[in-house]
């Protein structure tokens, strides 16, 4: 049996080399030279027409050409030796060649391990070999660029030496491509031979024969390659690289060289893969791209290949990094002349052992008694922040295990650097060769430095952590300086790269969490987790089985203590090479991490209470929810949600292991819970919506034709096509009548959609079954999320309920069988609307609604009055919450997001108002959080009533006692009301006809209810009421009335706009309107009282003086009136049969309803063909401040029904 594999520490597994069999007489260097293996188990060469590959990655390959490597014998090897030029033998061709009878019995026994080992592999090569030969052609292009760059550095430095080993590769090159035709002849004869080999030598028959036919073969083999190889030449060739070296061994130059030595093998792998699978279809760029990285590889992971002593164990690392050479030499075998004594070695494997106190089959003992917990990065941004998760790790009474995952450092005030972003971002500067990146290396080591001194102290935890972090920034550094001389990187470099933001940060933890007395122990994630990338490049899968093994090797080295600080984000891949987790990495560690440990619980940590109901940056009244199911978790997470992504939750589901998700700096929250168990928040009521959720910036694609009704197979060929494209369909929606299909894709993707489409089906819309294909852009998904949705009537109606209130148009539906999410579409511009709309409809308990009032005067300010009076009750009994957004005079205006203090408004307006502007006001309310606003135009003014119609465009609501826009410009009234009937945006304007008094509704009611109105006819003006009621009943004269009225506030400042009959033409107009008559202001008749001679007054104080003298006229028309048993009456008259209307002073019976007024009350007739015996009559006070803004007040709680409130 072989000896089982323990990997050294820096090695992920065994590294075996070769070196020659030392003899001062003679040398077989070149008989197990040919054993040299590149980082694999062992790659045994017993006929050079005789290979066996395995593959078994490791991190110190190079990342683009790892794949290559992994595979291998080389051929040429023996000529360059490791011996060569460690043992400083400036003349090995002065060696014999001749091989020895045979090798001694513990290089049998060690090669019977190795070979036992490959057999095993070999089985499982061809699908590595084609995934090799497919990633070197996808590197060629950007690889030869490479090449070219780092031979043109090479050149502006002088190092010849360089220019030399290209040589030499090229014309090794152009004898392969030489060898490849002869080899390929003669490969369907060698794999017979080498399948009858392996049967024989699993069934342990023929060793005898191999080993003594090795040395015979190698010397055959070397014999035939005379027709193709010049052996002088590749001497000299030798001579100019290797001899530099020496006189330069630690130059820059240096690096090149071995770049060179190393590709010379790289090239020999390449090419036995493309002679033994694919043949030589990659031709020579894509060879020369891979050296080119493999050369940038070796400069950014710079070694010393000179020897060093460590207890009488000779290491050599030697042209790659992280490659040792290990034999047993005495003390002082670091000399040349002690190196010289190798001779008595034949093989040394570096790992094949089994190291004293580790237990190789140790297993990490897993269960419930784990708890895993992830710190995201602003839980570790300070020093300050990591020592409190090292105390909170120490005083955790919850479980006996844990495993901390952390993320790098985030940003904070106080140290506003983000590692990982800093990371991405040098990445990004070295490959535009920008070398500013050398100044963000320098703030990542000043961040990490003063965080371990601040967090540690003096001693030897410091020491150790700044240790590893120099050397961790000089890697780095010459990393990102080898990628500055390519002016180009690839994602393997970038991975790498970017992953030292959660070693520093976990070292850190691990190091204060020992100072803290904890038996805690750094856990490298590279060592336990392998992942491979997902198809669509966005995510990975995790290799369960690999991880679980590499968990119980960690553990076996390790122990297995009381705290595991782990770093989040980083993994390797199957071949060993280091990657990431892509996006939400971190949170994905954790659940692994709590999958791998079988773990009763994980914990996410961050800076958020945990899963919301929607999104709180836009949702102010979001609320945080106490469970989620994995499914509801998924959905929310698909729609935008901050939730964990689908994927993260996945290794928890394995094993049904519950996710917390909490804010650790409020850990008073519990956070929310998310399992496969469904339970009901209380927060979201009995509808079973759990959260809302939008998309933003999508575009809806549609195609359209009649050709496509019944016709099976279009919508196949339809997301076939779009699949092809490499594009995603976030939600679809089909007609029923199959006459349309719609589908929403990223904004990003709409114009490829179209022309994919286009180009896919252009005979179809040649021939016109087809119509359109088309994109409509700057759109926005909505949906609503919820396990408790299935089968609950009534979801649906109250979702798109809500955005028809919100005014909010529908694009699409989509709404899958299970019935856990209920998804439309909308404009882009109504996206903030309608989540906070539907989100208020499910979630509030208390209908809100934002008032932004205009004219804050008699009525306005009455109104504020009362609101405040009336808003406790309003909360408590009507579930409405009325909230001022905003207060407006004719010169100025205050804002507020959340709502203005009515006990301070006046001081508000005067300190912190700023300039009018109409359309920033109405904008100011329309992007609210409150979903449901209005505004209030409380003025008299001919400016306000302009802005209507733009106002509710933007889906604001209007409420007025504002007579002018009713009974103004016919067209623009006509516009609006048209545009209130075809939207969910309403206009009150109760108090533009009877102030307090329900005239308006009333009237409406009737039309609505189908009764034809005949007659309407009363007196409107309470002002003109007072007068006439007042007139006559004692010697006062007609204008000793009048003042009497102005003097007790019942006019206006000038009391000729009262009595000139302006104010009720305007309402007889509003209400002739109402009856469905086109009637203007301007074709209304008015019988005005202000005497002809009076209406040229500059001045209300001229006409008042000047009254007097016309009193004679009004008492002639009284004392007739009162000799016909009858009174006075100002009057409004609307005719609907003859279409016209009239105000006019008129005589009524005193026993006439409207004869028995008294004060300033109002009284309208309505004469219908329901009420036509017995007119419908309305009365009641019909002017002052408190009526009008009663009125308002009730429009506005009319609107809260209409929008939702409980009636």
């Amino acid at each position: 049996m072989a000896s089982p594999l323990v990997s050294p520490s820096n090695s992920t597994v065994s590294d075996i080399i070769v070196i020659r069999q030392n003899s001062r007489a003679t040398g077989n260097r070149r008989a197990l030279n040919g054993l040299l293996q590149w980082r694999t188990e062992v790659v045994p060469t017993f006929d050079r027409k005789r290979t066996i590959f395995s593959h078994h990655g490791s991190q110190s390959i190079p990342p683009a050409v790892s794949n290559v490597t992994n595979l291998g014998y080389h051929r040429y090897w023996r000529d360059w030796s490791i011996s060569s030029l460690s043992s400083g033998d400036e003349n090995p061709e002065d060696d014999d060649d001749k091989p020895d009878s045979t090798p001694s019995s513990s290089v049998q026994e060690d090669l019977v391990k190795s070979l036992n080992f490959e057999i095993s592999a070999k089985r499982n090569l061809d699908e590595h070999v084609e995934d090799s030969s497919n990633k070197l052609r996808a590197l060629a292009e950007d690889a030869k660029e490479e090449m070219d760059r780092a031979a043109e550095l090479a050149k502006l430095r002088g190092d010849l030496a360089f220019d030399s080993a290209l040589a030499d590769i090229q014309r090794e090159a152009d004898k392969y491509e030489r060898k490849l035709r002869k080899r390929r002849e003669a490969m369907e004869q060698e794999s017979r031979e080498f399948k009858d080999w392996e049967r024989d030598m699993v069934d342990g028959r023929n060793e005898g024969q191999f080993f003594g036919n090795l040395y015979q073969y190698e010397k055959d083999d070397d014999d035939d390659d005379d027709d193709i190889v010049d052996q002088d030449a590749r001497r000299q060739s030798r001579r100019r690289v290797i001899e530099p070296a020496k006189k330069e061994a630690t130059s820059p130059a240096r690096l090149y060289i071995f770049a060179a030595l190393g590709a010379i093998l790289v090239a020999e792998i390449l090419f036995d893969v493309l002679i033994n699978e694919n043949g030589p279809s990659l031709g020579l760029d894509s060879l020369y791209g891979a050296l080119a990285l493999y050369a940038a590889w070796l400069i950014a992971n710079e070694r010393k290949h000179l020897t060093r002593k460590k207890k009488d164990v000779n290491t050599v690392v030697c042209f790659r990094p992280n490659v040792v050479l290990q034999g047993g030499l005495r003390k002082g075998a670091g000399s040349h002349r002690n190196q010289r004594r190798l001779r008595d070695a034949v093989l040394v494997r570096a790992a094949i052992a089994t190291p004293s106190g580790e237990n190789s089959s140790a297993v990490c003992p897993r269960g419930s008694h784990w708890q895993v917990h992830k710190f995201g990065g602003t839980c570790v941004a300070t020093s300050d922040r990591i020592n409190e998760i090292a105390e909170f790790l120490r005083d955790d009474g919850e479980a006996t295990s844990r495993v901390a995952v952390v993320s790098a450092m985030g940003s904070h005030p106080s140290s506003p650097t983000k590692v990982t972003d800093l990371l991405i971002n040098m990445t990004v500067k070295s490959s535009k060769q920008d070398q500013s990146f050398v100044e963000d290396l320098e703030k990542l080591k000043e961040k990490h430095v003063d965080a371990a001194t601040a967090l540690l102290g003096k001693g030897d935890e410091l020491d150790a952590f700044l240790k590893g972090l120099y050397t961790d920034i000089q890697d780095l550094t010459s990393m990102l300086k080898a990628i500055a001389i390519a002016g180009i990187s690839t994602e393997a470099y970038e991975e790498f790269i970017v992953g030292h933001g959660e070693l520093w940060c976990a070292r850190l933890l691990t190091a204060r969490c020992r100072q803290l007395g904890l038996n805690a122990c750094f856990m490298d994630a590279r060592d336990v987790l392998v992942v491979s990338p997902t198809t669509d490049g966005l995510s990975v899968d995790v290799h369960y089985n690999k991880s679980d093994a590499n968990l119980d090797t960690w553990c076996g080295k390790h122990g297995v203590p009381d705290v595991i600080i782990a770093t989040g984000f980083i993994a390797k891949t199957p071949a060993g090479q280091v990657t990431t987790l892509k996006r939400n990495g971190s949170d994905y560690s954790a659940t692994i991490m709590g999958a791998l440990f079988r773990s009763g619980k994980i914990t996410i940590w961050s800076d958020v209470d945990g899963v919301y109901s929607a999104d709180p940056r836009v949702v102010s009244d979001a609320v945080c929810l106490d469970h989620l199911t994995y499914n509801e978790a998924w959905e929310l997470s698909y729609f935008g949600a901050q939730v964990l992504h689908p994927r993260t939750t996945i290794p928890a589901m394995r094993f049904n292991i519950p996710i917390n998700t909490r804010n650790f700096f409020n850990r008073d929250a519990k956070g929310s819970e998310i399992s496969r168990e469904f339970k009901e928040d209380a927060s979201s009521g009995s509808s079973g919506v759990k959260g809302i959720a939008s998309i933003q910036n999508v575009a809806l694609v549609n195609v359209e034709g009649a050709g496509m009704i019944g016709v099976p197979g279009t919508a196949a060929a339809i997301f076939s096509c779009i699949r092809d494209a490499n594009i995603n369909a976030i939600m679809i929606s089909q007609a029923s009548s199959e006459h349309s299909v719609s589908f929403a894709v990223r904004e990003a993707d709409a114009k490829g959609a179209v022309k994919a489409l286009r180009n896919r089906f252009a005979d179809a819309i040649s021939s016109g079954r087809i119509q359109s294909i088309d994109a409509e852009e700057n759109c926005c998904v909505l949906s609503a999320v919820g396990h408790g949705m299935a089968n609950k009537p009534g979801v649906s109606a109250t979702f798109f309920s809500a955005l028809a209130k919100a005014n909010v148009n529908v694009k699409a539906i989509a709404q899958g069988s299970s019935e856990y999410n209920v998804t439309c579409l909308v404009s882009q511009e109504d996206a903030v609307r309608a989540l906070r709309a539907v989100h208020s409809r499910f979630y509030e308990k208390s209908l809100p609604i934002g008032v932004g009032l205009v004219g804050p005067g008699l009525i306005g300010s009455t109104f504020l009055s009362q609101l405040k009076e009336q808003s406790q009750k309003l909360t408590e009994e009507y579930h409405v919450d009325i909230r001022i957004l905003g207060i407006a005079t004719s010169k100025k205006m205050v804002l507020s997001d959340t709502g203005i203090d009515l006990d301070a408004w006046k001081e508000g307006l005067d300190t912190k108002s700023e300039p009018l502007d109409y359309d920033a006001f109405s904008s100011h309310l329309s992007r609210n959080s409150v979903p449901n606003t209005v505004i209030l135009d409380c003025t008299a003014s001919d400016e306000p009533p302009k802005q209507y119609l733009n106002w509710m465009k933007k889906g604001v609501n209007v409420i007025t006692p504002n007579k002018k826009l009713n009974s103004g410009d016919l067209a623009q009234y006509q516009a609006l009301k048209a545009y209130q009937r075809s939207s969910y945006t309403h206009f009150f304007y109760e108090g533009t006809v009877g102030a307090g008094l329900p005239v308006i509704a009333t009237l409406q009611h009737l039309v609505g209810s189908g009764d034809k109105v005949r007659r309407i006819e009363g007196i409107f003006s309470g002002t003109l009421s007072y007068i006439f009621n007042t007139f006559g009943t004692d010697s006062r004269t007609f204008s000793e009335v009048v003042i009497a009225a102005k003097e007790a506030g019942y006019t206006e400042p000038d009391p000729r706009d009262d009595l000139a009959g302006m104010d009720v033409a305007r309402k007889v107009t509003i209400l002739a309107r109402e009856c469905g008559l086109d009637l203007e202001l301007e074709k209304v008749p008015i019988q005005s009282l202000v005497p002809e001679p009076l209406q040229s007054c500059s001045s209300a104080a001229e006409y008042i003086e000047r009254l007097p003298d016309f009193d004679g006229d009004m008492q002639k028309l009284l004392d007739e009136a009162e000799q016909a048993g009858e009174c006075l009456r100002f009057v409004g008259v609307v005719d609907p049969v003859n279409k016209s209307g009239s105000v006019e002073l008129r005589r009524y019976p005193k026993d006439h309803p409207f004869a028995q007024l008294s004060g300033s009350d109002n009284i309208i007739s309505f004469t219908t063909e329901r009420y036509n015996e017995q007119p419908l009559i309305i009365r009641g006070p019909g002017a002052g401040a408190a009526v009008t803004a009663g009125g308002v007040f009730s429009d506005l709680l009319r609107l809260s029904a209409y929008l939702g409130a409980p009636s």
